[in-house]
């Protein structure tokens, strides 16, 4: 966390930090700058104000606590059949080919293709912390589907 003072003064406003140590280290080398002067609290000030303002005009404030909203903690509901087959559908409408040469899509199912490199079969690759839990830590890979597998399906 060596660059955090670097990051704000540059302009970033939001952080995600996740591990305890590397979120510790990075309030303490925060609060380091800001103590010894070398990062404004006026640029910390700054950085709170606009994502309180975005947080404000998105209505955040004005919604219940997720937790107390219809549908907190139904997470059986997420990933039903209906939800993946609106998934796939909405992907397959909004995928984009640049140029479309020797109509090579759609995809025959005969045709062999290469599905290569380290995100291939990797969910936390594909969605990183973004997923049904934070980090995705409580989710497994059955819960999604991958380039790799679902080129075999």
């Amino acid at each position: 966390m060596g660059d955090c003072e670097a990051a704000v003064l540059a302009g970033i406003d939001i952080f995600m930090v996740t591990a305890r140590k590397d979120w510790m280290s990075f309030r303490t080398s925060l609060l380091d700058s800001v103590n010894n002067k070398t990062l404004p609290i006026s640029r910390i000030d700054d950085a709170v104000s606009r994502i309180l303002r975005v947080k404000m005009r998105a209505g955040m404030w004005d919604k219940p606590m997720p937790s107390q909203r219809i549908l907190a903690g139904k997470q059986r509901i997420l990933g039903n059949p209906d939800h993946r087959a609106l998934a796939r559908e909405a992907v397959r409408k909004s995928l984009v080919l640049l140029k479309n040469k020797n109509n090579i899509l759609p995809l025959s199912r005969d045709l062999n293709v290469l599905v290569a490199g380290s995100a291939a079969n990797d969910i936390s690759k594909q969605i990183g912390g973004w997923s049904l839990t934070w980090q995705g830590t409580e989710n497994n890979l059955s819960d999604f589907l991958t380039p790799l597998p679902s080129r075999r399906h």
